[in-house]
């Protein structure tokens, strides 16, 4: 009897850790791409090159980020920083000078769905934009869900002034 008990024991906790290491499943998404017109996001000293209509491949991911409440995100740009995300500059039409920019790519859950799942569209809204002037930070970025919670694909801090 102590043998049997012991492999159904076994069984149990081998079927718990399969279904725990199922429910921490991540993907990757496999290309990133500027849709928004005339923009280049590149990194000093070369490494990350995005220019509108191109498609590339993220050079990077970073940890899943599940979106709280109650997070200061223009402020977390330092973590990820401290994280892997990388410093950036970014063309955009009408200004003259760049902005600089944090980028960060992230793994995505594998029960996420929505289009940031297949391929990261980064948009970046005239509006959202000149939230990023006079020494603000803003942050733009591309969510997926997973049920009820939400997940950051990519962000982009943008400011006027080096961050």
């Amino acid at each position: 009897m102590r043998r049997k008990e012991m492999k159904m024991k076994v069984l149990l906790v081998g079927t718990l850790l399969m279904l725990w290491i199922a429910g921490c499943a991540t993907v990757r998404t496999r290309e990133a791409y500027v849709s928004t017109p005339d923009v280049r996001i590149s990194e000093p000293g070369g490494g990350i090159e995005l220019t509108s209509g191109e498609t590339v491949t993220p050079p990077f991911y970073l940890d899943v980020w599940e979106l709280e409440g109650d997070e200061d995100l223009p402020e977390l740009y330092s973590d990820w920083l401290s994280a892997g995300a990388r410093r950036v500059l970014v063309e955009y039409p009408n200004y003259k000078k760049s902005f600089f920019g944090v980028l960060s790519f992230h793994a995505l859950p594998a029960s996420a769905k929505g289009p940031a799942t297949r391929s990261f569209s980064i948009k970046l809204p005239a509006d959202e934009v000149e939230k990023a002037t006079d020494g603000r930070i803003n942050v733009i970025y591309e969510v997926a869900q997973s049920g009820d919670e939400r997940y950051v694909a990519w962000a982009l801090w943008l400011s006027d002034r080096p961050i």
